[in-house]
């Protein structure tokens, strides 16, 4: 039986210490039967033109993105009660190729999506929180956020929880959450 590849997406090559943190999530995926796919490997060789460096990672990134069987997506709130942007674009990304290949019936399995968060503290707590750094309260007043009670915003959550899950204990649980439903038979791999 193929061990899948995950692609593990997340705002955490933009910590100070990205390697030794791919290296650990790396280890932890080993250690569970998983081949990770980590984007910090696309993002180590700074030679070449500048202008073009954008482009490369960007690149690479969706090569690891379609040649992996499932996502690892860490939807922690980043700069704000949201997660990354590039990491719901990766997710959006999968969730596409789903729809795709469920749309054209194609015989290529689909991609699951996992995320997680690191609490269980809910979605509208956390934009309560982050309201205190509004400097235009004024602004709040203007938007209307989700009434449905879940962790994060609803397409992130239901396209997890509709094709893979959805974590709310952190990184490890939800690598284990994979490993066990690739042992169960519901993340397939194609033959390699």
């Amino acid at each position: 039986m193929n061990a899948p590849k995950v692609y593990l997406a997340g705002p955490d090559i933009f910590r100070a210490d990205p390697v030794a943190i791919a290296d650990r999530q790396k280890d932890v995926c080993l250690r569970h039967g998983l081949i990770p796919l980590h984007p910090m490997d696309n993002n180590m060789d700074l030679s070449g033109d500048p202008a073009t460096l954008p482009l490369r990672i960007f690149r690479a990134d969706l090569g690891q993105m379609l040649t992996a069987d499932a996502i690892c997506a860490n939807m922690n709130e980043f700069l704000g009660a949201d997660p990354d942007s590039g990491t719901c674009f990766e997710v959006g990304f999968f969730a596409g190729i789903n729809a795709a290949l469920g749309t054209l019936q194609a015989a290529q399995p689909r991609k699951p999506i996992y995320g997680y968060i690191d609490s269980d503290e809910r979605y509208l707590a956390r934009i309560e929180r982050w309201r205190g750094n509004l400097k235009d309260a004024s602004m709040w007043r203007q938007w209307r956020f989700s009434t449905v009670d879940m962790s994060i915003n609803l397409m992130m959550e239901m396209a997890m929880s509709s094709s893979g899950a959805f974590v709310t204990t952190g990184f490890e649980d939800c690598i284990a959450s994979i490993a066990a439903d690739w042992r169960a038979g519901k993340v397939l791999v194609p033959a390699r």
